[in-house]
């Protein structure tokens, strides 16, 4: 379902004492297959998504569609499990006919402007499967064109490592047993169960990538127009998958003990309808709960508190049973609280 973000208040009570409005700049979850609209070189002021294949290679598979990014249902987890909606996503291969090297698969998205220091960007990766084979790739910016024959793409945002070599037994999940490029392995090393299952029932030596989501802030672009872009620059891997890009608009007044910022607290849609998708990064372990409050601060929805990890979170919660009106979200970080007026439809 495509998704809209409208603004949102944001107060913050306990220990913090601010006011926050977010704006949704640009939001893409690939649920429409809009891959043929889209261009596929970059002419340097696209005002579309580009999907270009920068190496021209073919993919094992002979499958012309796999040369760049494509649209795709997702690899495992296809389903919501909430709404039942098949879930599609972007995705792109590396195992190149010949085993051959040099795979570089560029997503860019139509042009941002950065109005203020506020702007964050969100979005979800998963590869097809790891530790063996595991796909990386870049996220990348440029200012003012995304022609990449100039090599405007000069800022790397965030890297997440690919497997480059088997130096030990390849039937095993020890991340011993390969070596990796530089960068970010997927879920956290694979110390976060929520974003690896097993590759197949019973099998120890494999696992699958879940998506999971990341996020980082584009202050150092304030007053500037940019393109982001996803390469996939993994070698010899198999495949990978990004979804639910989105860029947000936070801006802040205030003070508090705590930097409002360092959280990136984002909940989508406002107005819902059932399902809202909670999104939020931690600086450090904290004891965490969220809480749903109806017009009279009556607690209609608590979840209970539970110690989570530094990085980022995401969680979904069903509001099909509330009726229509206006409700107040809260994210529970130890002492202090962070919350939000929401829309139900």
């Amino acid at each position: 379902m495509r998704i809209t973000l409208t603004c949102l208040l944001v107060v913050f009570s306990a220990t913090i004492s601010s006011a926050q409005v977010v704006d949704t700049i640009l939001f893409e979850n690939f649920q429409t297959d809009n891959f043929g609209q889209w261009g596929t070189v970059p002419l340097g002021d696209d005002a579309t998504w580009v999907s270009f294949d920068e190496d021209g290679l073919p993919p094992y598979d002979g499958d012309d569609n796999h040369r760049a990014w494509y649209y795709s249902q997702f690899f495992y987890n296809a389903e919501d499990t909430l709404t039942g909606e098949v879930n599609y996503c972007a995705a792109t291969l590396s195992y190149l006919e010949g085993f051959a090297v040099g795979n570089r698969n560029w997503l860019i998205t139509p042009p941002i402007q950065v109005t203020n220091s506020n702007y964050t960007l969100h979005w979800k990766s998963a590869p097809f499967q790891l530790p063996r084979y595991m796909d990386g790739y870049l996220v990348m910016a440029a200012v003012g064109s995304n022609d990449l024959f100039s090599n405007v793409f000069t800022d790397t945002l965030f890297q997440a490592a690919s497997m480059d070599a088997i130096t030990g037994s390849g039937n095993s999940i020890n991340l011993s047993n390969f070596s990796f490029t530089p960068g970010y392995i997927h879920a956290d090393s694979l110390r976060n169960d929520d974003y690896v299952d097993l590759y197949a029932p019973g099998d120890s030596t494999l696992l699958r990538g879940i998506l999971e989501p990341h996020s980082v802030s584009l202050s150092q672009y304030a007053g500037q127009t940019i393109y982001l872009a996803f390469l996939h620059n993994a070698d010899d891997d198999y495949f990978l998958a990004v979804d639910d890009v989105l860029v947000t608009k936070t801006q802040t007044s205030g003070t508090g003990d705590l930097n409002p910022e360092d959280f990136r607290f984002v909940t989508y849609p406002n107005p819902v309808v059932n399902y809202l998708n909670v999104m939020y990064r931690l600086p450090e372990v904290a004891e965490v709960s969220i809480s749903v409050r109806d017009i009279t601060g009556k607690t209609v929805i608590q979840q209970p508190v539970t110690r989570q990890q530094v990085g980022e979170h995401q969680t979904d919660l069903d509001l099909t049973r509330l009726p229509s009106g206006t409700y107040t979200v809260s994210l529970h970080i130890g002492n202090s609280v962070l919350s939000k007026k929401l829309n139900k439809a």
